[in-house]
């Protein structure tokens, strides 16, 4: 019945097409080797005639992903059930590398042991001392960097602050180290902000030699009694050792170039005066004050450059009169003549422009002069200065309508 149902309704090139597409079935990324076996398993149970288990582990293995065929190794599996165990094999070693989770610093709450060092003798080949003085779990839940340096021999636990400009050791930190006769210096009282926004007084400064491995430097610290810390390494600590951290790794080291420090304290605010260096600086100003006295002072200091304009116009003052240079438009043929024309104030204008008005034949201005016949009528008609100053009473002109003139006569 199956093989009459074939031939009706399959078509006469089903075979062909079928091991056709069963030799291009390659294996997703998403299927798993047993996933991809029951497929190929399905394309072959197709067929009407059989294959042999080599044939099909043959196709098999062409089409397999990447990732089974970076990692199987020679002699290749003879039969599909050691194809599968090598290949869930990988498959399993693949979760595992992506369910990998990198171990928490916070270990406060673990049941593991600290790691002891042990340092071996002198004529040891090895050395297990370690490299690392970082402490990152000193506290539960604290993954701050820690530091362990020594005044004196005392060890003491301080905290790597780069927020801090400079040391500050604590009252549980000035009591370790209190007797060994550091003087406080109690003129300089500054204030310090602390994280939670809460600005106390410092008892002084002081300097204090701190050793770290072999390397010991005197570093300026401040003493503030109302901190929690016991000691806080700020900035100055950091340049004066030399110190170069590496918080990705929890490491640090020295740094190889030479330090060249020079202590200058930095511009405060008036407001983080002690009571003493105020008074101190209100008698610095009052006797700055006295030596300058109520007159404006002279300096030696200043110095005047005076540069002439290189570009027009220029000016210059002659017989109480203001004289504008114009660069002419043209060179004369005599020589070189300088070109001041005197500037005139626009209240003086008209009665100049009124007393050239002599007579009418005189010329006037704005008509250029040439041998041509030139009437002047349109021009001294619209003229207000030719009427307010010549009534016509001179017979035929220009403002009676009548005569020319030519070159500016009649």
């Amino acid at each position: 019945m199956v093989d009459e149902f074939r031939e009706e309704y399959l078509s006469s090139n089903y075979e062909d097409e079928l091991f056709e597409e069963l030799q291009k079935r390659t294996q997703h990324s998403s299927e798993t080797i047993g996933v991809y076996l029951a497929v190929m398993a399905s394309y072959f149970n197709r067929l009407r005639c059989s294959i042999s288990e080599e044939a099909k582990l043959k196709i098999i293995l062409k089409n397999l992903h990447p990732f089974y065929l970076e990692r199987l190794k020679d002699p290749l599996p003879t039969s599909l059930s050691d194809l599968r165990i090598c290949c869930r094999s990988m498959e399993a070693r693949r979760d595992m590398i992506n369910r990998y989770v990198e171990p928490s610093s916070r270990r406060g709450n673990t049941l593991e042991k600290d790691l002891a060092y042990h340092v071996g003798s002198e004529d040891s080949t090895k050395n297990f001392q370690p490299v690392l003085d970082f402490i990152l779990d000193y506290a539960q839940d604290d993954e701050r960097p820690y530091l362990k340096v020594s005044v004196m021999g005392k060890p003491l636990l301080g905290l790597l602050d780069s927020g801090a400009s400079s040391t500050i050791i604590g009252s549980k930190g000035w009591s370790l180290v209190n007797d060994l006769g550091f003087v406080v210096d109690t003129t300089r009282r500054l204030k310090c902000k602390m994280a939670n926004g809460e600005l106390v007084e410092s008892a002084g400064e002081c300097e204090i030699p701190f050793c770290v491995r072999n390397r010991v430097k005197l570093i300026k610290v401040l003493v503030v009694p109302e901190l929690p810390h016991t000691l806080i390494l700020g900035t100055n600590f950091w340049k004066h050792m030399g110190i170069v951290p590496d918080l990705r790794h929890n490491e640090w080291s020295f740094s190889s170039q030479p330090l060249c420090l020079d202590e200058v304290d930095h511009l405060r605010s008036k407001t983080v005066l002690t009571n003493l260096q105020e008074a101190r600086l209100q008698a610095l100003l009052d006797r700055s004050r006295d030596l300058m006295g109520d007159q404006i002072g002279c300096t030696d200091l200043a110095e005047h450059v005076r540069k002439e304009p290189l570009n027009f116009p220029n000016w210059r003052i002659s017989g109480g009169q203001l004289y504008k240079y114009v660069k002419p438009a043209y060179v004369e043929l005599t020589g070189p003549s300088e070109c001041w024309k005197r500037v005139v104030p626009k209240e003086e204008r008209k009665n100049i422009i009124y007393a050239a008005h002599d007579l009418p034949t005189s010329g006037h201005m704005g008509v250029l002069k040439t041998r041509i016949i030139v009437m002047l009528c349109p021009v001294a008609w619209g003229c207000e200065y030719c009427h307010c100053g010549y009534p016509p009473a001179w017979g035929k002109s220009p403002l009676n309508g009548g005569g020319t003139v030519m070159n500016g006569r009649r």
